[in-house]
C-alpha cells in the first residue's frame, strides 16, 4: 500500500468508531502512524527518530506485542484507580474541613498520606502487571 492509502484506511477505520492501532516502519507510514489512536514504529536500531509514532519498538521484540498491549491496558486502569482514590479522598477531606471537623493541623498530617496511598496502588499494581503480562522487572521474559 502506497502512504496515501494507509492513511485514508486509517481514517476509515476511525470514521467506523474503530480504535486504530498502526505498526509501520519507515517514514511512508508516518501519516497513518500520527493518525492512528497508537502508532507503533518498528525499528532495527534503538536509536532511530520516528518523530510520528507512540511507541518506538525493536524489531526484534515485535513477537511480544501482545504482551505489551496487556501491560499498557493495565497501566492505564492503575491511573483510572488512582485518580479515583484521590478524588474520594479529597472529596472526603473537603467534607470534613468545609464542616469544620477537620484541623489545619490534622489535614496536613494526613494530606501526604493520599500521595503515599497514590503510590501504593501504583507500586501494587506494576507488580500486579509485570506478573500476569509475563515481564519480570521490567523486561520481558524471553524464554
Amino acid at each position: 500500500m502506497n502512504p496515501e492509502d494507509k492513511l485514508n484506511y486509517v481514517n476509515q477505520k476511525q470514521s467506523e468508531k474503530h480504535r486504530v492501532m498502526m505498526i509501520g516502519d519507515g517514514l511512508n507510514d508516518a501519516g497513518a502512524l500520527k493518525q492512528s489512536d497508537v502508532g507503533v514504529s518498528v525499528v532495527k536500531s534503538a536509536f532511530a527518530f520516528s518523530p510520528s509514532c507512540d511507541v518506538i519498538m525493536d524489531v526484534s521484540k515485535l513477537k511480544f506485542l501482545p504482551q505489551f498491549m496487556k501491560w499498557a491496558k493495565g497501566a492505564e486502569r492503575m491511573i483510572n484507580i488512582g485518580f479515583a482514590y484521590s478524588l474520594i479522598f479529597n472529596v472526603i477531606g473537603l467534607a470534613f474541613a468545609l464542616s469544620g471537623k477537620l484541623s489545619p493541623l490534622v489535614a496536613a498530617i494526613i494530606m501526604p498520606m493520599s500521595s503515599l496511598g497514590i503510590i501504593l496502588i501504583a507500586w501494587m499494581g506494576v507488580m500486579m502487571m509485570t506478573k500476569t503480562a509475563g515481564m519480570t522487572a521490567g523486561r520481558i521474559k524471553t524464554d
